[in-house]
Formats: C-alpha cells, sequence, structure tokens
C-alpha cells in the first residue's frame, strides 16, 4: 500500500501543481487581455481625440475660407458697384455740357488750367459743342488759339506751343481727379443704408 499511497500523494500534488498553474495562466491571460483593453481604450481616445482636433482644424480652415470668399464676393461687389457708378456719371458728363451750368463749370475750368499756361503761345482742343464757349472764355488771352476735337472729352485740353505744359481742362479730367474721394464717399454712403 505505501506505493499507492504514494501514487495517490504524487497525484494529489501533481493536480495541485496542475491546478496552480492553471490558476496562474488564467490569471496571466486576464491580467493581459485588461492591459490591452487599456492600451486598446487609449489608443481609441487618442485616435478619436485626433479625429477631432482634425475635424475642428478643418472646420476653423473652412470658416475662414468661407470668410474670405464672402469678402471676396463682397470687394467684387463694390468694385462693380463704383465701376457702374463711375461708367454713369461719365456718361452724364456731355448731356451737363449742354447745360447753362454745365457751361458754366467748363468756363470755370479753362479759367483754371489758363493761370497755369501763363503768357506763352498756347493751342486748344475742345468738344466740338463747347468751342463756341471756350473760345469766350480764352478771350482775354491772345496767345489762345482754339480748335474743335472730338476726342478731347467735355471741355478742352491746352498745351503750351513749345510742349513744355498740358493741362487738361474737361470735366471727364476733373471726375478722374476727384474719382478717389468719390468713391469712398459712395462705398460710406452705401454702407449706411
Amino acid at each position: 500500500m505505501a506505493l499507492a499511497d504514494l501514487l495517490q500523494t504524487l497525484e494529489r500534488e501533481a493536480t495541485t501543481r496542475a491546478d496552480a498553474r492553471l490558476a496562474a495562466a488564467r490569471a496571466e491571460v486576464e491580467r493581459l487581455a485588461a492591459a490591452h483593453a487599456a492600451e486598446l481604450a487609449a489608443h481609441r481616445e487618442q485616435a478619436l481625440a485626433g479625429r477631432q482636433q482634425a475635424l475642428r482644424a478643418d472646420g476653423e480652415r473652412s470658416i475662414v475660407a468661407a470668410g474670405r470668399s464672402a469678402e471676396m464676393t463682397r470687394l467684387v461687389a463694390r468694385h462693380e458697384f463704383l465701376a457702374r457708378a463711375h461708367d454713369c456719371a461719365r456718361g452724364n458728363l456731355a448731356r451737363h455740357a449742354d447745360t447753362a451750368e454745365g457751361r458754366m463749370a467748363v468756363v470755370a475750368l479753362v479759367a483754371r488750367a489758363l493761370t497755369y499756361l501763363g503768357d506763352a503761345p498756347v493751342h486748344a482742343r475742345a468738344t466740338p459743342q463747347l468751342v463756341a464757349t471756350v473760345r469766350t472764355a480764352c478771350a482775354a488771352w491772345a496767345t489762345v488759339e482754339v480748335a474743335g476735337a472730338s476726342q478731347v472729352g467735355t471741355g478742352a485740353r491746352f498745351a503750351a506751343a513749345d510742349g513744355s505744359i498740358e493741362v487738361d481742362a474737361t470735366l471727364e479730367g476733373v471726375l478722374e481727379r476727384l474719382w478717389p474721394e468719390l468713391a469712398m464717399d459712395i462705398v460710406r454712403r452705401a454702407e449706411s443704408l
């Protein structure tokens, strides 16, 4: 019996050791699974945070791009509006020259232009329908020779006979000189509506 008792004892010890090893292996598997689950959750959270940050950055870029696009649209619309206003003003100048007020404006421009030219001989080119008005305005200056020219604009252009100076006395010239200030005023008024 001693051999049978010994075998039984060895069997019990082997079973106990096997059960202990199995329990240790199960505990290790559970520990590894928990660690892996924690690592996976951390990785998933990090990936999610990165994706949220990327989406937020994309959204911010989209908002900035939309703002730039809206600003560009606004600037293009403003430019087109000012171009139409400029064309309209320019188109009204010739009609304005046919009025008494328009002819008075041309006379004032001619008088001012002649102050720049002094007593030197001067050649003037005037809008055909304003040649008489320009000649009358130049009557006090004997050195001014006035001729009609259709490409002048509304008013006259003066040039010293020696070519040293040219003076624009047209309503178009006044419009172009005043346009930057007028454009700002138009924009201010339009934006305040």
